[in-house]
């Protein structure tokens, strides 16, 4: 897939690096009815009952290093009995985002 065929996210917190402050910025993102429809349907899920985020973008070498914790709530049925499966999920984020040359431009 090329950079200009790849879909619009359906949740974008996109970043800038020539416009975060020196000191960073706090991000905060909750997924709206709409969103967390969309995204059950790519993940093949029932639904996605909570999405949230709430995370810290500091400049990095360069890039954009990103801190703090994500958590949602899915449903799915169950794989024998097709019982709606209920899932916690809480997860520590620390990521490094570099800039790098487009598949395209290569």
């Amino acid at each position: 897939m090329t950079h200009r065929e790849r879909k619009v996210p359906v949740l974008d917190a996109s970043i800038r690096i020539d416009g975060l402050p020196a000191a960073g910025r706090e991000i905060v993102v909750e997924a709206t009815d709409e969103q967390r429809e969309a995204i059950a349907a790519q993940l093949g899920i029932t639904d996605v009952k909570r999405l949230q985020a709430s995370l810290r973008a500091v400049g990095f070498r360069g890039g954009i290093r990103v801190t703090g914790h994500v958590s949602a709530v899915i449903e799915q049925p169950c794989v024998v009995t097709l019982v709606p499966v209920f899932q916690d999920i809480e997860e520590d984020v620390d990521r490094v985002f570099l800039p790098g040359v487009e598949p395209d431009k290569a």
